[in-house]
C-alpha cells in the first residue's frame, strides 16, 4: 500500500516538473514573439493613451494562444506581468517606430 502511495507522488512530482519545464520554455522561447506581436498591434490598433485598453487587449489575445491545460495555472497578473516585462524591452523601439499613413498624430 505504502508502495502505489509514493508511486503516485512520484508520478506526481515528475508530473508537476514537466508542467514547470514546459511554462518556462513556452514562456521563454514560445510566448515572447507572440507578445511582441500583439504590442505592436495594439499600439497601432488603439490612440495615444489608451494604455490600459491596449494591455486588456493583449491580455485576451495572449490568453487564447497559451494551451488550454496552462490556462488552469496562469493567472491574470502573471499575463500582465509578462507582458510588461517583454513591453519594457521593446518599448524604445516603439518609440523610435515611424508613424503609421493611417495614425493620428495629437
Amino acid at each position: 500500500m505504502e508502495g502505489t502511495y509514493l508511486s503516485i507522488l512520484i508520478l506526481l512530482i515528475g508530473f508537476v516538473i514537466l508542467l514547470g519545464y514546459l511554462f518556462i520554455r513556452i514562456k521563454k522561447e514560445g510566448l515572447r514573439p507572440v507578445v511582441v506581436d500583439l504590442i505592436v498591434k495594439a499600439e497601432n490598433m488603439f490612440r495615444h493613451g489608451e494604455n490600459q485598453k491596449k494591455l486588456q487587449w493583449v491580455v485576451d489575445m495572449l490568453s487564447k494562444v497559451i494551451p488550454a491545460p496552462f490556462n488552469v495555472f496562469i493567472t491574470t497578473e502573471m499575463l500582465i506581468a509578462f507582458i510588461e516585462e517583454v513591453f519594457k524591452v521593446i518599448k524604445p523601439a516603439l518609440d523610435n517606430k515611424p508613424k503609421e499613413d493611417n495614425e493620428t498624430t495629437e
